[in-house]
């Protein structure tokens, strides 16, 4: 009993026999030799990340573009001349090719899997018309490989460690691995500091899925690549990721503190209240307003 059929001992057999203190040094060291199997694997696609450190000769700030419903209701084109950095599924928006955002992130490996559903999604993602520089988890340079995604597209890659951000233990150097996150915009804002802005401004990031649980709400309608995840959640389960989220945030806060770098919310509404609060409008005031509505 607990021995696998060579006569070891199994992993699960030997964390039932550990004694509890030494559960979470156990659990830290593993963690870490995880990390380090992976950065190993993975150093060549991290390295070119050096250059990104000196790309932006101004970089007084940028904003984070998240994908919250609150977007509807902002004119995005003014921000076509300002150093932009947007999440996931963004590229919905009929507006993506004007906007035209410096960089588009991902962060999570489910997102770079070898799944027909994935593949789709990127290939629509490819499909836009800019000079965006896209940055992938690093598993996904072989899913890109083989099928010949992003072809003539600027990409780099980062690795999320096994640490993750709310431990209090924030990593952000994307030449290495970075401190897992549990949502891509907290990802934005460690690429935003690794790009050394000084003041960065978050959109989007509505962050009140627990006022209504059971729909997944977006700037835009549904995502036929993807099923509704949050509805199926238990709401225990969507308050405890709210309460590691907002731990994430508080964490990434103080690391960007400490860089000389300052987030600020300009998301209109939400329940995101770990930021100063700003308005949208008066940071863009004066821009050329272009001819086309805001989202219907």
């Amino acid at each position: 009993m607990g021995n696998d059929r060579s006569g070891r001992l199994s992993k699960d057999s030997l964390t039932r026999r550990m004694p509890v203190w030494l559960k979470p040094l156990a659990q830290a060291v593993y963690r870490k030799y995880l990390t380090a199997v992976q950065y190993h694997r993975y150093q060549h696609l991290l390295l070119p990340n050096r250059e990104l450190r000196t790309r932006h000769a101004d970089r007084r700030r940028c904003f984070v573009i998240a994908n919250g419903p609150s977007i509807k209701t902002q004119d995005l084109t003014l921000l076509r001349d300002e150093t932009t950095i947007a999440v996931n599924s963004f590229h919905f928006h009929p507006e993506y090719a004007r906007i035209s955002p410096k960089y588009h992130i991902v962060v999570d490996p489910l997102h770079v899997a070898d799944a027909p559903n994935t593949v789709a999604w990127l290939r629509e993602l490819e499909k836009m018309e800019t000079s965006t520089t896209f940055v992938f988890p690093a598993q996904g340079a072989a899913l890109f490989e083989k099928y010949g995604l992003f072809k003539g597209k600027t990409v780099r890659y980062v690795l999320l460690s096994e640490q993750r951000c709310g431990t209090g233990s924030v990593k952000g150097d994307l030449a290495r691995p970075i401190s897992g996150v549990q949502c891509v915009s907290v990802g934005a804002v460690l690429l935003a500091c690794f790009l050394g802005f000084q003041e960065i401004y978050l959109l989007g990031c509505d962050h009140d899925w627990l006022a209504h649980p059971t729909v997944d709400t977006h700037f835009y309608d549904s995502n036929p690549h993807y099923p509704d995840l949050i509805s199926s959640q238990t709401y225990e389960i969507q308050m405890e990721a709210m309460l590691e989220l907002w731990r994430e945030y508080r964490h990434v806060r103080e690391f960007a503190l400490a860089r000389g770098s300052r987030i600020y919310n300009a998301t209109r509404g939400g329940f995101l209240d770990l930021f100063p609060r700003v308005t949208y409008e008066k940071l863009v005031e004066g821009k050329k307003r272009d001819a086309s509505p805001v989202l219907p």
